[in-house]
């Protein structure tokens, strides 16, 4: 593309630190959090181009400046319940990766 540097838009190759994040359970009051690591194993700058969820309970924070190979940039996961019962729901990562998305599974048990 016209005006971006040559190398972000390569593809490289990463690796996410989990799958799953399980709060096992938890009351409707509290707000739960986590964080994940994806780190760049290939040759180019890693770049997290978007996040999406499946609930709007689940909400995610990431760095938009790309790692350098071999760093690892984080997501930050926060879920706020509105009911209660078992949850899983799930959160996609878009990457100049390949393959381009990373997906995790976010669960638990509201009381």
């Amino acid at each position: 593309m016209i005006g971006e540097e040559p190398s972000l838009t390569k593809a490289t190759t990463a690796q996410i630190d989990t799958k799953q994040i399980n709060w096992a359970s938890f009351f409707k009051d509290q707000r739960r959090t986590a964080t994940i690591f994806l780190k760049n194993t290939g040759d180019y700058p890693l770049v997290i181009l978007d996040t999406s969820t499946t609930c709007g309970c689940t909400v995610t924070r990431y760095d938009p400046h790309p790692a350098a190979p071999s760093d690892s940039l984080k997501i930050q996961v926060t879920y706020t319940p509105k009911d209660t019962g078992y949850f899983e729901e799930w959160i996609t990562i878009r990457c100049n990766t390949t393959p381009p998305t990373f997906r995790v599974s976010v669960k638990g048990n509201v009381l």
